[in-house]
């Protein structure tokens, strides 16, 4: 009775469309409210919620499809969302792109144009798909919005990180990663405040990209972010991309030069292909400084390019492998393809769960808008790749890319790499507030420190700095356990106090033996609960928090789940911070007598 219902209502819908449109009606109005229509007529059927992949479907990008399809099986052994299955529309992105022209001879200045807007519109002609998630590139991703916006579809741009994608007042996309702008400032952060492994600051950099928009507008953001994090551009190259047809550059041309300069980096900004190829001929020509790069070459082309070259290559990352409430989405991603996940299977897992996440907060409407505004005005709301909140606009808040660099040929995550520039940014932020309050007349500023230099004001009061920066990992308790969650052991007793020394040690620590640690805030048992178990100490039973401990760590659960025991309920709440070593942790903490009752 309710499938008859549905489909009367869906062919009064198409009448009246029709009506409108041989009144002249706009095309992409109508399609937009059909859209809105059948989602609203469907909220309370079994009819499939379709969600359009966007993505180019060759072997070596296939893990984002995957990732996609992960959680769309997900969701739907779990019931679906309000008992209606999610349906993943799949097109590969790579067809649109060789019809246009794109890496051929025929490739023009519009080719991307077409492209974009030819997918974009296959995936609007049906008007049951709500949503969108994909396209490869910003060049895609950015005229692909404008379809989807006038024909009423969400869109989630997974991997674009251009600045223009979300400043045009289209109000159904979001962009899943902050802007190359932010992306650029954090890993000059990196570079400023850099004690990767004992090693010195970045404080003199080259700049070599290439010669593109893309090349030139990272540049200036890098140029940018450099004045204000006290690092010096010592000079700034460039070079032209490859053409299509080509199958090797020479850039030594563009290397040579740089040997006679003082360095400490380079920043290079060039295609996957390209930057490794350049890498290579900078290591053929004897340059022994680290390149930095973006997160394009965070990929298999990069490294099969430059070879051997890409040890010890630095990019920006939304991915970081050991976090630790991804280890549910890596175990059942290797478990299904045999491979860990990669950053574009962990963004395209996000897309579609936060797409589900909208859906629930919208009380299961589908209309692409409702999703749109439960999206932009939620909670801070968890993913593989950790947090997601929006501006109005769409534009990610700010979430911290993860530092990656090239080890045994494979991208690996830097221990605490981002914690320098958040420090950084974290004591910056403060001293603006204090600046504002003296001009102001609400509040005092220390003597002089309105003209501190860029480089005094990060080297005092690092102490300080640290301890401001803790509000960045968590709310701590007066007492934590330090926890090894992969020996399922508690390591140490941490209080409060010895917080800022545990963090410091953990910036200036190599990271060989990185072991993924959790803080585990516990209170002692209760003077009631004591007399209850005929205690005669006031030691708290660590075997039995550990083991709560262990459970809360290993399997990550919402806060809607039932905890495994009452005491892990009332004593253990899992703190996700980044992997810290056992050796960091304050002696006197090492020597304590609580510590002596944890280790077996």
């Amino acid at each position: 009775m309710r499938g008859q219902h549905f489909i009367y209502r869906l062919l009064l819908l198409s009448i009246s469309l029709l009506l409108l449109s041989s009144c002249g009606t706009d095309s992409y109005l109508a399609s937009s409210e059909q859209r809105a229509n059948l989602a609203d007529m469907s909220k309370n059927t079994d009819q499939d919620i379709l969600i359009g992949v966007a993505w180019p479907l060759e072997s070596s990008r296939i893990s984002y499809v995957w990732g996609a399809q992960l959680a769309e099986a997900e969701i739907n052994a779990n019931g679906g969302l309000n008992g209606r299955n999610v349906r993943l529309v799949i097109e590969d992105e790579a067809k649109y792109r060789e019809q246009a022209g794109i890496g051929t001879d025929r490739q023009t200045r519009s080719s991307y144009q077409r492209a974009a807007t030819s997918l974009a519109r296959k995936f609007a002609s049906d008007p049951n798909i709500i949503a969108v998630i994909g396209h490869h590139t910003s060049l895609l991703a950015i005229p692909a919005a404008t379809t989807y916006y006038f024909h009423g579809l969400l869109y989630l741009a997974s991997t674009s990180t251009n600045p223009g994608l979300t400043v045009s007042g289209d109000d159904l996309t979001f962009q899943l990663l902050p802007n190359d702008r932010e992306m650029v400032r954090q890993l000059v952060g990196f570079a400023a405040l850099n004690t990767d492994g004992g090693k010195k600051p970045y404080k003199r950099m080259v700049v070599l990209n290439e010669r593109s928009k893309y090349g030139d507008d990272v540049a200036s953001f890098f140029a940018d972010a450099a004045t204000e994090l006290g690092v010096k551009v010592v000079s700034r190259n460039s070079f032209y991309k490859r053409k299509p047809d080509q199958t090797f550059v020479d850039y030594r041309s563009v290397l040579f030069p740089l040997r006679s300069l003082e360095f400490d980096a380079i920043f290079l900004i060039a295609s996957k292909a390209e930057a490794g190829e350049i890498v290579r001929q900078a290591v053929e020509v004897d340059i022994q400084q680290p390149f930095l790069g973006m997160d394009v070459m965070e990929n298999q082309e990069f490294l099969q390019a430059a070879g051997t070259a890409a040890e010890g290559v630095i990019v920006p990352s939304a991915y970081n492998e050991n976090f630790n409430l991804a280890e549910p989405f890596i175990h059942a991603y290797t478990q299904e393809h045999g491979i860990p996940p990669d950053t574009w299977a962990a963004l395209a897992y996000d897309s579609v769960k936060l797409i589900a996440h909208g859906i629930e907060l919208s009380h299961y409407s589908t209309i692409p808008s409702f999703i749109a505004n439960s999206i932009r005005y939620m909670d801070p709301w968890f993913g593989a790749t950790g947090i997601y909140k929006f501006q109005l606009g769409g534009a990610n808040l700010g979430k911290a890319y993860v530092i990656k660099r090239v080890q045994d040929g494979e991208f690996r995550s830097l221990a605490g790499g981002q914690v320098p520039f958040l420090l950084y940014e974290n004591r910056r932020k403060t001293k603006v507030s204090r600046q504002q309050s003296s001009l102001t007349g609400k509040g005092d500023m220390p003597e002089g420190s309105g003209n501190m230099s860029i480089s005094a004001h990060m080297q005092e009061n690092m102490d300080d700095s640290v301890a401001e920066a803790s509000s960045f990992l968590a709310e701590f308790t007066p007492e934590m356990l330090l926890f090894d969650s992969s020996q399922a052991t508690a390591v140490a007793v941490v209080t409060e106090v010895e917080l800022p020394d545990l963090i410091l040690n953990y910036i200036a620590a190599p990271e060989e033996n990185i072991v993924p640690m959790v803080l585990v805030p516990f209170k002692p048992p209760s003077d009631d609960n004591e007399a209850e178990n005929n205690s005669t100490t006031t030691e708290p039973d660590f075997a039995t928090t550990t083991e709560a401990a262990q459970t809360e760590a290993l399997a990550v659960t919402d806060e809607t789940a039932e905890p495994s025991t009452a005491q892990a309920a009332e004593t253990v709440q899992v703190v996700p911070v980044l992997p810290i070593r056992g050796d960091m942790i304050p002696s006197d903490s090492l020597s304590s007598s609580r510590l002596q009752q944890l280790i077996p």
